[in-house]
């Protein structure tokens, strides 16, 4: 016997919605839970609800993405005018315009505080400027004192290299502004600082060798003041950077001293310039033949200087080096000024100290003749001219 199925419209009761009981199929309310059996508006509002959370999303997602581009828009535009400010500031920095570099240097900092290569350029162009002023007493606070703000941030840099730049250059401000002022600063520790960040840091040795000998430092250094000194420029020219900077302050510092063995070791200096062919700027150059006028003065402290000399150094080498500082100076040879008399009066001592006596007597006497009226020198070649004779027996 067939058995008939139900028609669907046949089937009186559904599960609730919400228990699952089985219930009449009209039924508005579970009569065992009370839910409510509207299925078609729950169903529309979970599927709207669906769509919209989906566009929100959406929205959000663009409105997002579109605030990123606009920050790397104005980020990447930033950056390009920090570079163009940087580029800028290094052409009036080469220029010798250092205040207008350091200003634009400024605003590429406003706009970008912790851009490493701006602070970086900030402080090497005040470094540049600091260097600059070596030497020069006047307004050095007023310049100096600005840029110790810009050196201070840089000290801490994670490069070594340049935090040590940075702190022998503070060093060195110190220095410029205890010599401008009656203020006392402490000095010694910057150098050990940038030493102990860059054991051969050029700028360390030799602003520290030259703060050694300061007639404004009054640290005693265990009493090895001198050697101290040679130590930190003999290390800071075997660096091989910065030589004529570095030659200008030792030749300043060694020849600025009132010793004979720092005067003595100025001697020293002048040799070995000669035997490496270096280039000495002018101001050295004019320094170093100056040094050589202690042999025409009777002072107690020029007369052991010469002895210490030429007990160290052999007369004709001495020679062949003050012949070298004059070696671009053509006035030595024109009667009339200061170089030719200077230059005719070394040679002709030296020529003696040599050992060649009748040969010095007649470069003085050929000098005294050229002499000017108004000259320094009359007396002091009339001296020389009498002590040879005196002492040589082929004179007479």
């Amino acid at each position: 016997m067939q058995t008939t199925q139900p028609l669907k419209d046949d089937i009186t009761t559904l599960p609730c919605v919400a228990c699952k009981e089985q219930i009449q199929k009209d039924a508005k309310l579970c009569p065992f839970c009370k839910s409510s059996q509207k299925r078609a508006p729950l169903s529309v509002t979970l599927h709207i609800m669906k769509w919209v959370g989906g566009i929100t999303a959406v929205i959000s997602l663009v409105m997002a993405l579109v605030q990123i581009n606009t920050f790397l828009g104005d980020w990447r535009e930033k950056k390009a005018m920090v570079n163009e400010l940087i580029t800028a500031a290094d052409i009036q920095q080469t220029s010798g315009d250092y205040s207008q570099a350091l200003e634009l240097l400024g605003e590429a900092l406003k706009l970008e505080p912790f851009s490493r290569k701006a602070r970086n350029a900030n402080a090497r162009i005040a470094m540049k400027v600091i260097r600059s002023r070596t030497n020069r007493q006047q307004n050095a606070v007023d310049t100096i004192k600005p840029l110790l703000p810009i050196l201070a941030r840089s000290a801490a840099n994670s490069d070594e290299r340049m935090a040590a730049d940075v702190n022998a250059h503070m060093g060195w401000a110190y220095v410029m502004m205890t010599k401008a002022t009656d203020k006392t600063f402490s000095i010694d520790p910057y150098f050990e600082r940038a030493l102990q960040q860059d054991a051969t840091n050029v700028y360390a040795h030799a602003f520290w060798g030259y703060w050694t000998l300061s007639q404004y430092n009054d640290h005693t250094y265990d009493g090895r003041g001198h050697q101290k000194a040679v130590d930190h420029f003999n290390a800071a020219v075997t660096s091989k950077k910065e030589r004529q900077f570095v030659r200008y302050l030792q030749v300043y510092a060694l020849l600025n001293s009132s010793t004979v063995e720092d005067l003595c070791e100025a001697f020293s200096v002048a040799i070995h310039m000669k035997d490496e062919n270096e280039t000495p700027g002018e101001n050295i150059r004019y320094r170093l033949i100056e040094l050589f006028d202690r042999f025409r003065s009777d002072y107690p402290l020029n007369i052991k200087t010469a002895q210490a000399v030429f007990s160290k150094f052999d007369a004709k080498k001495i020679q062949e080096t003050f012949e070298w500082l004059y070696a671009e100076n053509n006035e030595k040879n024109l009667p009339g000024n200061v170089h030719f008399e200077r230059y005719h009066f070394i040679v002709a001592c030296l020529t003696a100290v040599d050992g060649e006596k009748k040969q010095a007597l007649d470069l003085l006497k050929s000098l005294k003749s050229k002499l000017r009226d108004s000259s320094s020198y009359h007396l002091t070649v009339d001296k020389e001219i009498q002590k040879l004779q005196a002492a040589s027996t082929w004179t007479k």
